[in-house]
């Protein structure tokens, strides 16, 4: 959800998962990725189902899935990150390969990429507020509040536009109409 001044912000439900979470294999399964398929109703329906079978059915848009360090390490496959943009679900790490951080901005996946730490400050199942802005995460759950750091300035405004894709189509279109 978009806040007042083109913040970013989220709600929803935790969805908290370990340290070392492959992008191929655990987090989709790796015939999607062999297929490269890239159709988002199907890639949505199979995230993390080697992890939490019942994930894809029970997560909502504005849910926020937690992970530990490492997370999307391996091949940084955009698969994985298509379907959580078409979830609707933010993604809160504690750490993150460059080339994985860079497909979830260009996918348009709200994401906070380096958050030390906070695995242990939320549980699975908690109410979640994510301003990824502001690098504001708020446990509505416990009261806890945890400032890390925001998502820069030239990303955000990438996630907001929807991805890459949606961001440079907008600009070509404003540049054809000046």
């Amino acid at each position: 959800m978009v806040g007042e001044g083109g913040q970013l912000v989220l709600r929803g439900r935790c969805w908290k998962v370990g340290h070392g979470l492959a992008l191929d294999g655990p987090v989709l399964p790796d015939q999607f990725v062999k297929a490269r398929e890239t159709d988002p109703e199907i890639l949505k329906r199979h995230l993390l189902e080697e992890v939490n079978p019942s994930f894809a059915q029970l997560a909502k848009p504005g849910d926020i899935l937690v992970t530990g360090r490492r997370f999307g390490h391996g091949n940084p496959h955009a698969y994985a990150f298509i379907g959580m943009k078409s979830l609707g679900i933010g993604l809160v790490t504690e750490s993150i390969p460059w080339g994985s951080f860079r497909n979830a901005i260009s996918m348009g996946v709200a994401i906070l990429p380096y958050c030390p730490g906070v695995t242990e400050q939320v549980s699975d199942g908690d109410d979640l507020e994510v301003d990824f802005g502001a690098g504001l995460l708020r446990n509505l759950s416990t009261g806890l509040e945890c400032c890390f750091k925001p998502l820069p300035a030239a990303p955000l405004q990438i996630v907001l536009a929807g991805g890459l894709r949606p961001q440079t189509k907008r600009k070509l279109t404003e540049l054809a109409h000046a």
